[in-house]
């Protein structure tokens, strides 16, 4: 969540989108192409350096699950310009995904609506009865945390905005649980809720060495 509902969700949207649309079979071929030759650095960044402004939609899709596949630790982020900026990192998931697997993707996603917009935007759409689940990025001032996965990220800020959109989901009747890193911050925009908070190990950092546990609030307007 962010200014964007997800921080590369663009090409999300676009990737998604093509599992749904009458085009897989387009987009399977560009996956092909990326997938089948050897995986390494040259052919990494050969991919990388495509511009996604000039690419049709299933290759700009394919781009987004090759990169993802074989960029370090599988993480997403761009330079100021906006240009994803991951280097190559042997991949450690298991095999890339086939065309059966993009098949049961897209049957999956059938009945899926999706959105590629502000997270009030997003937010604005539910009603009662409805269940929301929100993971945004965390924006913590004491100490580092990895948000700035693109330009305009979701900030500090924010979390007004963020605030009035959990009491406004609240009162449509709409539940929602959100998690946060523990901090100053999230405890200022949490107070209302009922809370919890848990140890949980953070698995962003490029090398297991430097991967470490901390605190986290839940938080929601329902009693579970």
């Amino acid at each position: 969540m962010g200014r964007e509902q997800t921080p590369n969700a663009p090409e999300v949207a676009t990737i998604l989108g093509e599992w749904v649309c009458p085009l897989c079979g387009t987009f399977c071929g560009f996956c092909i192409s990326f997938f089948l030759p050897p995986a390494a650095h040259g052919h990494y960044y050969k991919i990388r350096q495509l511009d996604p402004a000039d690419l049709p939609s299933a290759e700009l899709a394919a781009r987004f699950l090759y990169l993802n596949h074989f960029c370090f630790n599988g993480l997403y982020r761009t330079n100021l310009s906006g240009r994803f900026n991951v280097p190559y990192g042997p991949p450690k998931n298991g095999a890339p995904p086939n065309e059966t697997s993009i098949e049961d993707a897209a049957r999956a996603l059938q009945a899926a609506e999706l959105l590629h917009a502000d997270f009030e935007e997003t937010l604005d759409q539910a009603q009662a009865g409805d269940f929301v689940f929100l993971d945004p990025p965390y924006a913590v001032n004491r100490r580092r945390v990895f948000r700035e996965y693109l330009p305009g990220s979701f900030n500090n800020p924010d979390l007004g905005r963020l605030k009035r959109a959990l009491e406004a989901l609240d009162s449509r009747g709409a539940a929602f649980l959100i998690t946060y890193a523990d901090s100053a911050e999230s405890r200022k925009l949490l107070a209302q809720w009922k809370r919890s908070r848990l140890y949980v190990r953070r698995n962003i950092a490029g090398f297991a060495a430097d991967r470490r546990s901390y605190y986290e609030l839940l938080a929601t307007n329902i009693d579970i």
